[in-house]
């Protein structure tokens, strides 16, 4: 399975390993992992802005560590989504959103409750909590 993960649950995993780290390590393992190119560069402005120098460089690292795992999608693979994402969530999710509209994502991972409320049957949304019920049960 194709899982996007956004960059709520990754800033978590990355950041604050107990709380999201594990069941990221797990999904890792037995799914492709997809980030956007855009995700990947929000992470690392937040992470730029939130912590100090010492700590910022170990964050940054964990975060190329990690992305060198994942399928990283580029803007032009999920261009023709982004219109539809735009009339379904705020213009700054609408990236991620598009994304996940993508036929081979299987999921989105989303900490951001905007996303489960979101009608739009070609993205499943899925909670950190019920990833870990529906994903890592099947592990």
């Amino acid at each position: 399975m194709k899982i996007l993960i956004d960059s709520s649950t990754l800033y978590s995993a990355i950041a604050f390993p107990k709380t999201e780290n594990e069941m990221v390590k797990l999904l890792l393992e037995k799914h492709t992992l997809v980030i956007t190119r855009y995700i990947e560069e929000e992470l690392k402005r937040n992470f730029k802005e939130s912590f100090s120098e010492g700590r910022k460089k170990d964050i940054l690292f964990e975060l190329d560590m990690f992305t060198s795992k994942c399928e990283i999608k580029e803007l032009e693979d999920y261009q023709e989504y982004l219109d539809l994402a735009k009339e379904k969530i705020s213009k700054k999710d609408a990236p991620i959103l598009a994304c996940a509209m993508l036929p081979d994502i299987d999921y989105l991972i989303a900490s951001d409750k905007e996303f489960w409320r979101v009608d739009c049957e070609k993205a499943k949304v899925l909670s950190s909590k019920m990833a870990r019920k529906i994903l890592l049960s099947k592990l």
